[in-house]
């Protein structure tokens, strides 16, 4: 199962097997997910995600994403 992670611009990279690796050509359902890593009083938590829920469950996103062969880029993702 492909996956990425964003730097703090959203940028991202993603993966299937190893770092850097890519994906197979295919259709895929996206979801994204957000959390934002808070310090408070030396004790490290998240704030809670401001990404609308149905975009966190395969079940509920209707983001879907399609790798061509070859293809190196995928185009900026619009949550709605």
């Amino acid at each position: 199962r492909p996956r990425a992670r964003s730097t703090s611009d959203g940028a991202f990279a993603v993966w299937t097997y190893e770092q850097g690796d890519g994906a197979p050509a295919g259709q895929y359902k996206a979801t994204v997910i957000h959390h934002e890593v808070v310090v408070t009083n030396g004790a490290v938590g998240a704030k809670p995600s401001r990404i609308p829920r149905k975009y966190t469950r395969a079940e509920t996103t209707d983001l879907v994403i399609e790798i061509g062969e070859n293809e190196t880029q995928i185009p900026p993702i619009e949550l709605k």
